[in-house]
């Protein structure tokens, strides 16, 4: 093959290759003035662990103790106080859990547990969560310990109450603290309505109680989520009311 024939065809060579890449250049150029997304490899689809938020951790064992009781929907924890119990429902006796235990067996001191007004999910406007006033010497406390929100001091440096379930886990606030008589709170108060709602905040925020303890501060509304944990006092016509608006829900 001749010197000059060569070179031709290796001009005609460049030439095409240069065709190619200009013509695809032009294509991808039109696409985009057209508004069209290039071909590309898809994305790696995320898989459900990377697009899914980590479920908390919940430091209780539900299977455990529903296989002991499968009244147990809950637990309540308040840091700094003995008050540390699972939480149970009975749909058909209210009073069952004020004199039988998590085993079923009758007598003191009892369980941790709401009435049959309430849901189990805390998802009524006002929650209410009973427990004794065991002895000092029991050996199972209850709400004993409740008693500490009458120090003014215990108030101010302790507002947390934490309530468990599986899969999730709810942060309550104490915004008030007082006794009042034993009247049941579900007959006095119609928590279905705001007119029942703001009733019953306006006894929360301003009590017959002289020794009440109140944070004028925290803001509290008719829509908010409350939780009320009674117990007794020494006298038998009243209860002390412990009550805290949900602040959080780790889930």
């Amino acid at each position: 093959m001749s010197t000059a024939k060569k070179r031709w065809l290796i001009a005609a060579a460049v030439f095409i290759a240069m065709a190619i890449v200009f013509g695809a250049a032009y294509l991808f150029s039109e696409k985009a003035a057209e508004g069209q997304t290039p071909e590309y490899s898809p994305a790696p689809t995320p898989t459900a662990a990377a697009s899914e938020a980590a479920a908390p951790e919940v430091p209780i064992d539900f299977s455990y103790w529903q296989g002991l009781n499968p009244d147990v929907y809950g637990w309540i924890t308040i840091p700094n106080t003995r008050i540390d119990y699972p939480i149970l429902h009975s749909e058909t006796d209210n009073a069952y859990y004020l004199e039988h235990n998590l085993d079923g067996s009758a007598g003191l001191p009892g369980c941790i547990y709401s009435e049959n007004y309430n849901h189990t999910d805390f998802a009524d406007p006002v929650t209410i969560l009973y427990g004794h006033n065991m002895k000092e010497t029991a050996a199972q406390t209850m709400f004993r310990d409740l008693h500490k929100f009458e120090s003014a001091e215990f108030f101010e440096a302790n507002r947390e109450i934490l309530i468990y379930q599986p899969n999730r886990i709810l942060h309550y606030k104490v915004f008030s603290v007082y006794n009042n008589s034993d009247e049941h709170l579900m007959y006095t108060f119609d928590f279905s309505t705001e007119e029942g709602m703001q009733a019953f905040l306006e006894q929360c925020e301003k009590p017959r109680d002289m020794n009440a303890k109140v944070d004028a501060d925290q803001e509290v509304s008719v829509s908010d989520k409350l939780l009320v944990l009674s117990t007794c006092t020494n006298v038998d016509t009243e209860r002390l009311l412990v009550v805290a608006v949900l602040d959080k829900v780790e889930e």
